[in-house]
């Protein structure tokens, strides 16, 4: 837990390493605990590069990896408001994971990121409302939200409607009101 001098240390190991040829191995496995003692710090910026760095150097990140920095990295884009960006960094995110594995559980296990997956579909979303595409952004959420636990439902739909309202498109907002109204009970959100 005690990321900072984690950090420091693994930073401090990189510059003094960095060009020898014999630790070049393990130069480029130190950017992965880098890049997750920075996120821990929350610094986005720093961990950003850090994750830019594990990608071109680090060739060994094996595939639980690579899903966690890639949703990491979209987190970073989000925070650094590079929306566009982080959309499409999301969307590889997504892209890793083989349709219907979500509830598997031994899958689960092996790649944990998975269950990141309701979060991410509902940050691709708001990247859509971010970069000023508020239409674009309720069509998704009407397309994603029939697909999640009722939690993240919920959220969709709040979601959904506040991009129809930002879209102009108040009748189709009511619609969606009247269409959601008798699972009330299931949204936590307050519309």
């Amino acid at each position: 837990g005690r990321y900072h001098e984690a950090a420091e240390l693994y930073r401090r190991f990189i510059a003094d390493f960095g060009s020898s040829p014999d630790a070049e191995t393990a130069i480029r496995q130190t950017y992965y605990p880098l890049a997750m003692c920075l996120l821990r710090l929350q610094r986005f910026p720093e961990a950003y590069q850090a994750i830019i760095d594990a990608f071109a150097k680090n060739l060994d990140l094996d595939r639980a990896q690579t899903q966690e920095m890639l949703f990491w990295k979209g987190i970073c884009e989000i925070n650094q408001q590079q929306h566009a960006e982080a959309r499409k960094t999301l969307e590889e995110f997504l892209s890793q994971f083989p349709p219907g594995l979500e509830g598997n559980a031994d899958h689960a296990r092996r790649f944990p990121s998975i269950l990141r997956i309701p979060e991410v579909r509902l940050l691709v979303g708001t990247c859509l409302l971010q970069e000023g595409r508020p239409g674009e952004a309720a069509d998704y959420y009407a397309q994603i939200k029939t697909r999640l636990a009722s939690t993240s439902r919920g959220r969709a739909t709040v979601l959904q409607l506040h991009a129809l309202l930002e879209a102009g498109k108040d009748d189709e907002a009511l619609k969606v009101v009247k269409e959601e109204f008798p699972r009330m009970g299931e949204l936590l959100q307050l519309v």
